[in-house]
């Protein structure tokens, strides 16, 4: 990899002058090394006044031609949004779009399908917990309007949609929070219901009239936490057209084979999932990171007073990283060649690591 990465922004309005170059200036490993906007003058004063060596150009197309180009960051009116990003994706540059993704569910549909076919990430934005929306529900729209596509309902505490899985008691999805369940389904805002408490988990799985996931869970019949899904959850969410991402943070998808956290218990949640399931409702959401993740899920469990919801009063062996999913580019190189060794097909391959949850946000967005 380049130890210096050239970053090119088309769009050189306020967004970029206040939000994108401050960000890519302030990395020693990128470079911003080109601008582009329909009026050069804009680009000229960027290069001004972040004092850079930028190239400058009016027309994207022929910027995209560049092949010392590694990244670009699109931050035009809306509209070009989809255009522009596949335009991108096509000439093989990373792409970072900003909010909304798009202004059509069939552009987003076209820039994740542009991304895969490049071998590029496409991103979907997340809010894992509910809680900032507090008790307005029209704070759901907000969220959709900065480009949130996928809303948790509770992280672990309760909030006022409904409780947690920390809590000892669970009173289920709130009035409220069925307003914000129908609001979701309104706007096309994917639930994802893997912090909360079981029986606000299976009220909003079956209030929703349209697809839920759980994005990072493990089967609680291979390792019985309050963090695992219960077999009847995961039934649940597959009945509902949902998928269930088996996830790796650390000390989470054991098993009683397995005490010590690793790539292998983990595909045992997952084979656990899929031969109740089938494979079309089963996938991956390891909830990894580059670092020290062992360190930062002990603090922030101690933060939030949710250390509770993995321990199951078993002994097992505390691991300073989770062997084979360090990060997610292992997890994602090592997750594959299991399933190769193992025999899945490439069709089955292809529907756990992206296709199921592409033909959920796709239901849940029409």
């Amino acid at each position: 990899m380049k130890e210096i990465l050239n970053v090119a922004l088309i769009g050189c309005g306020w967004i970029a002058a206040d939000k994108h170059l401050p960000a890519v200036t302030s990395q020693p490993d990128l470079k911003m090394y080109a601008l582009c906007d329909i009026r050069s003058e804009r680009a000229e004063a960027l290069k001004k006044q972040y004092h850079i060596d930028a190239k400058v150009y009016t027309d994207y197309r022929e910027m995209l031609k560049d092949p010392e180009i590694d990244i670009v960051e699109v931050a035009t009116p809306n509209p070009l949004h989809c255009e522009m990003t596949v335009a991108a994706l096509e000439a093989g540059k990373h792409v970072l779009c900003e909010k909304p993704m798009a202004t059509t569910k069939a552009e987003c549909e076209l820039m994740i399908a542009a991304a895969k076919k490049a071998g590029k990430i496409a991103m979907v934005f997340v809010v894992e917990g509910a809680a900032p929306i507090e008790n307005e529900v029209d704070r759901i729209d907000i969220l959709y309007g900065l480009g949130v596509r996928q809303l948790g309902v509770t992280y672990s505490e309760s909030n006022a949609l409904g409780n947690g899985c920390k809590e000892v008691h669970d009173g289920g999805l709130t009035m409220f929070g069925k307003q914000c369940v129908e609001r979701m389904n309104k706007v096309g805002m994917l639930i994802d219901v893997s912090h909360c408490g079981p029986q606000t988990a299976y009220d909003a799985i079956t209030y929703s009239k349209k697809p839920i996931i759980m994005s990072h869970v493990g089967a609680k019949g291979v390792w019985n936490t309050k963090r695992m899904a219960s077999d009847e959850m995961i039934q649940a969410v597959a009945v509902k057209g949902g998928v269930v991402g088996i996830e790796a943070a650390p000390h989470t998808t054991m098993s009683k084979t397995k005490m010590t956290h690793d790539l292998d218990s983990f595909m045992e949640h997952f084979e656990y999932v899929k031969n109740m399931v089938g494979i079309d409702h089963v996938g991956f959401g390891v909830d990894c990171l580059y670092g020290d993740h062992v360190g930062v899920h002990h603090a922030f469990a101690q933060a939030l007073s949710i250390a509770a919801t993995s321990k199951t009063g078993a002994e097992y062996e505390e691991v300073p990283y989770v062997k084979y999913l360090e990060n997610p580019t292992e997890s994602s190189w090592n997750i594959i060649r299991w399933l190769v060794k193992h025999n899945y097909s490439d069709e089955d391959i292809a529907k756990v690591i992206g296709g199921n949850a592409i033909r959920v946000l796709q239901e849940v967005w029409a």
